[in-house]
């Protein structure tokens, strides 16, 4: 067995005592020990009756005149509990054997397939610990690990299954860690519900608080079609955009590494939508990201940022934020960064003007303008995120 029974065995017999108008009900563990009771303080004592189930593996019937033969036992029906051909416990209930034998019957099975059931997520949860841990294994590089990574392998039944492809997911939302990872965690149940991800030839888990998974044997072609799937499910689920970061194709898993450390960057400080790392869009989208993180980048760009704020009202600074970020979607098309904002082509011009003016660019051209606006954007959402 994969899980203890005394974490939930109180919870469900006070639970079924109660579904049975009261009564009186045990479970004991192999040992015929009674591990939760209705009946407290017959915790931890031995119960006879259940010492005979477990020996012949057959229900024991207490009839009031057979007491004295049981200590430790009240007349009643014991059954086995039995769990993938195992008996792993008795389950006993108060009462008259003949009287309560449907009734032991029904408690019997509801205690085997919830047990069934408990074993079987928790069994689901540790391979997904396992999976994560051999995914941070090769992520991060630990070339000391091999004899780890192998057994760890072996332990979820993972293939080698070149080519690999390292897709990094992260949701902006505005909720703490904890509810942050227990979302995510469900979209992966979904993604396994939904055979997008493969046990055997894929790992998956949450890294650094943003979904990560090592997609084996993925193709060229299918790497747009897996990544829309996974859009539009996280779209539906949680009802924002995400950011996803896809990498090159690989063939060697020692590549892996340098490959998580490019998207998760993408992942982490680019906007939503789908960024591939071996399009052109998705390299300069990577270099961009990488010098943001420069220290001196990032306090130049804090710096930018209150500035603008001290000059103009809060409205107005909103304004110029939603200029901005429209500005940088479309540099080369200010009729078309106009339409977005849904305003004259002119009033663009100015509010541009005045965010130069009020920042010290007037002299710079318009691609060190644009670079050092979207620098200062990413202080901008670090602000607001804290």
């Amino acid at each position: 067995m994969i899980i203890q029974f005394d974490k939930f065995a109180q919870n469900l017999v006070e639970s079924t005592s109660f579904l049975l108008g009261g009564r009186i009900v045990n479970i004991m563990d192999k040992d015929g020990c009674i591990i939760a009771s209705t009946e407290t303080h017959r915790i931890g004592t031995i119960h006879h009756g259940a010492v005979k189930v477990m020996a012949t593996g057959q229900e024991v019937c207490i009839y009031p005149d057979e007491v004295q033969m049981y200590p430790g036992a009240k007349e009643g029906i014991n059954m086995p509990i039995i769990v993938n051909n195992e008996t792993i416990g008795v389950v006993g209930v108060f009462g008259n054997p003949d009287e309560n034998r449907d009734i032991a019957n029904l408690l019997k099975a509801y205690t085997e397939t919830y047990i069934s059931q408990l074993t079987y997520f928790s069994t689901q949860e540790i391979k997904d610990d396992i999976r994560a841990e051999l995914l941070r294994f090769l992520i991060y590089g630990e070339t000391k690990g091999q004899l780890s990574i192998s057994h760890l392998a072996d332990m979820i039944g993972w293939n080698e299954n070149p080519p690999y492809v390292c897709i990094v997911m992260s949701l902006k939302m505005n909720e703490n860690r904890v509810l942050r990872n227990i979302n995510l965690r469900n979209l992966l149940r979904r993604l396994q519900g939904l055979n997008l991800v493969n046990s055997f030839q894929d790992l998956y888990g949450i890294i650094d608080e943003k979904l990560v998974i090592l997609k084996g044997n993925l193709s060229q072609y299918s790497k747009p079609e897996f990544s829309k799937h996974l859009m539009n499910l996280t779209e539906r689920i949680f009802g924002i955009k995400p950011t996803i970061a896809v990498s090159g194709t690989y063939k060697e898993l020692a590549h892996l590494s340098v490959a998580y450390k490019g998207v998760s960057i993408i992942a982490e400080g680019s906007s939503a939508g789908i960024h591939y790392m071996d399009s052109v869009e998705g390299m300069k989208e990577y270099c961009f990201q990488y010098i943001c993180r420069n220290p001196i980048v990032e306090e130049y760009s804090k710096k930018m940022c209150l500035t603008l704020k001290r000059n103009v009202d809060k409205k107005m600074f909103s304004e110029y934020i939603r200029t901005i970020k429209a500005y940088c979607e479309s540099p080369d098309n200010l009729h078309k960064t106009a339409n977005k904002l849904s305003i004259h082509k002119n009033t663009l011009a100015y509010r541009l003007n005045k965010i130069y003016d009020i920042l010290n660019m007037n002299n710079l051209g318009n691609i060190y303008r644009i670079t050092l606006l979207r620098i200062m954007l990413i202080a901008n959402n670090f602000t607001e995120s804290t």
